[in-house]
């Protein structure tokens, strides 16, 4: 089984994942991690719990919101301490696709098709309107 986290600042990650349990259904394999929310809230200490379970065994997919955030960075720092796949630019798009894949499919190449996949699919959609108009003048 794969195992996902989703870390974010604040609690951009508990929304992608109440999201994605309402198309999907309720997912079992899936952490969140919600940095600064609170006074109390041990960015340092939630990650190195995360890893400590990675170092255990199985598969594991990160995504965080923001490349070069605190919260990928935190995670990057561990990059060659534990085996996982760590992903920035967490959304909707990109966790359904994750969510979905196969134990077999997780590896770099089929990360990196999901990754170009999304970028695809962000779309500034007045363009779209644009692209019509001009298609009826001919």
């Amino acid at each position: 089984m794969i195992n996902f986290v989703f870390a974010s600042h604040g609690r951009l990650a508990e929304g992608v994942k109440n999201a994605a349990e309402i198309i999907l259904g309720v997912t079992n394999n899936l952490s969140v991690i919600s940095a600064y929310i609170n006074n109390d809230s041990d960015l340092p200490k939630d990650v190195e719990d995360i890893i400590d379970k990675m170092k255990k065994g199985g598969t594991w997919v990160v995504v965080t919101d923001i490349f070069g955030g605190s919260v990928n960075n935190e995670f990057m720092q561990y990059l060659n301490d534990a085996e996982f796949m760590l992903i920035s630019g967490l959304n909707l798009g990109m966790a359904l696709e994750l969510l979905c894949m196969s134990d077999k499919d997780v590896n770099t190449d089929y990360i990196r098709k999901i990754v170009s996949n999304v970028k695809e699919n962000i779309q500034l959609c007045n363009d779209l309107l644009e692209e019509n108009k001009e298609d009826e003048h001919f």
